[in-house]
């Protein structure tokens, strides 16, 4: 279970376990964005292959 609360740090006093929660989760997104960009690419990149392919008359 996940514990959210206010705990003492020797430097700041007081600090939320939110704020490492949301660090977490926006490291994620822009993990999740840069496999957007990554996997878009790719993408392009066979849509181009299938559009230019000209099969060789044999």
């Amino acid at each position: 279970m996940l514990k959210l609360g206010f705990y003492e740090t020797p430097k700041t006093g007081f600090r939320s376990g939110q704020v490492s929660i949301t660090n977490r989760e926006t490291e994620s997104d822009e993990l999740f964005t840069q496999l957007e960009v990554y996997v878009l690419i790719f993408l392009a990149i066979i849509i181009q292959v299938i559009i230019l392919y000209r099969p060789s008359k044999g």
